[in-house]
């Protein structure tokens, strides 16, 4: 008979007792996957995110700088203009009455000085040039019917904005283009064949084109069209021109 000890209970020393367990029987714990670490995967997740915004950046600066040349040469060739006017108004003032005189006051400080400012502006700016690509003869008269039928469209939309806004204000609106019938024909193919062509060309598809295809040729081609329509300072001109 087992001595009388106030801690003994009867009823949990008859009940079954649990077995103890060995090394052999202790069940195989499964090892869980590792996570991988959190901060290297949000460095990885964020460096495209960086790569994009400095992208992004770098497009800003490149647009900005490209914008404020363009502006600044077409202040300085209004300017240019506007002292020609004033110069002639005080010597010849005849001259005025004429639209030759108002053709070479515009155009030539544009090509002979404005374009320059312009080279000299954009020098050291990133530039790419143009892919060149091999066009076949169908393929070529395909692009001059669309690009004639999308200009005629372009027309018809100036036109008829025109006449809207003649309406609607009172004025009579008239294409400049119209004028230039009246002028000696040597003058009107000198600028309008020869000169206009070949600089606006190396303004608008040269200098300004080459400095925003790094950042796009989509953008490039739709940005550089805006603003040679805009460059021509008239509705008449502008849908057509872009």
């Amino acid at each position: 008979m087992k001595d009388h000890n106030p801690n003994f209970d009867f009823y949990s020393f008859n009940e079954k007792q649990p077995e103890k367990q060995t090394v052999e029987s202790i069940p195989e714990q499964k090892t869980l996957p590792v996570e991988p670490d959190a901060t290297v995967s949000a460095v990885e997740t964020a460096a495209p995110v960086v790569d994009l915004y400095e992208q992004k950046a770098r497009m800003s600066r490149g647009y900005s700088r490209i914008g404020w040349a363009f502006v600044g040469v077409t202040v300085s060739w209004i300017v240019l203009t506007a002292i020609l006017q004033s110069v002639a108004q005080t010597i010849a003032p005849q001259l005025l009455d004429t639209f030759w005189f108002e053709i070479v006051a515009g155009t030539f400080p544009l090509y002979f000085i404005c374009t320059p400012l312009l080279f000299l502006m954009l020098q050291g700016a990133p530039a790419q040039t143009p892919e060149k690509k091999k066009l076949s003869v169908p393929h070529f008269f395909l692009l001059l019917v669309l690009a004639e039928g999308v200009m005629v469209a372009g027309s018809l939309i100036g036109n008829g904005l025109m006449n809207v806004m003649s309406l609607l204000t009172g004025n009579d609106f008239q294409n400049q283009l119209n004028e230039t019938f009246d002028i000696p024909v040597w003058l009107s193919f000198t600028v309008t064949v020869i000169l206009a062509p070949i600089f606006e060309e190396l303004i608008f598809r040269k200098l300004l084109l080459d400095r925003m295809l790094p950042y796009g040729e989509l953008c490039a081609i739709l940005i550089n069209g805006v603003l040679f329509g805009a460059f021509h300072g008239n509705f008449f001109q502008f849908f057509y021109a872009a």
